[in-house]
């Protein structure tokens, strides 16, 4: 059932929460774009299957983000 199509951000696209819920919004007609440290290594494989299903990915470290955002509060 396809409610309606979003741009969605997910953080942590790699694995777990993040990576069904790429699945399932991009399945749905959404378009995503998907966050991960790596994009290479251990997360190539699943950056691949992404990537071929239209998932949008982006290489970052939300912890560096949330670090800067910190020091300049």
């Amino acid at each position: 059932m396809r409610i309606m199509s979003n741009k969605i951000l997910i953080t942590g696209a790699s694995s777990g929460f993040g990576l069904l819920t790429a699945k399932a919004l991009i399945d749905n007609g959404n378009t995503v774009v998907g966050t991960m440290r790596s994009i290479g290594g251990k997360n190539e494989e699943v950056a691949k299957e992404l990537s071929s299903i239209g998932v949008h990915l982006v290489e970052i470290d939300d912890q560096e983000i949330y670090l800067d955002w910190h020091v300049l509060r």
